[in-house]
C-alpha cells in the first residue's frame, strides 16, 4: 500500500470498518522473523505474520 493511502486506512481502522486484525496470522517476537521468512517461499501460510515483540 502507498504511504499516501495510510490516512484512509487508518480513518477505516478507527471507524470500525475495516479489522486488521482478521488478516494477521501469526505474532511472533523478533529474533523468530528468520524462520518465518524461510517459510515464506514456500507459500504454505495463512495470514500476516507481524513482529510484535522487539
Amino acid at each position: 500500500m502507498q504511504a499516501a493511502k495510510y490516512d484512509g486506512m487508518l480513518k477505516m481502522i478507527v471507524s470500525g470498518k475495516l479489522d486488521p486484525g482478521l488478516i494477521i496470522g501469526k505474532t511472533v517476537p523478533l529474533g523468530g522473523a528468520p524462520k518465518e521468512l524461510k517459510k515464506m517461499s514456500r507459500y504454505d501460510t495463512l495470514g500476516i505474520v507481524v513482529i510484535d515483540r522487539f
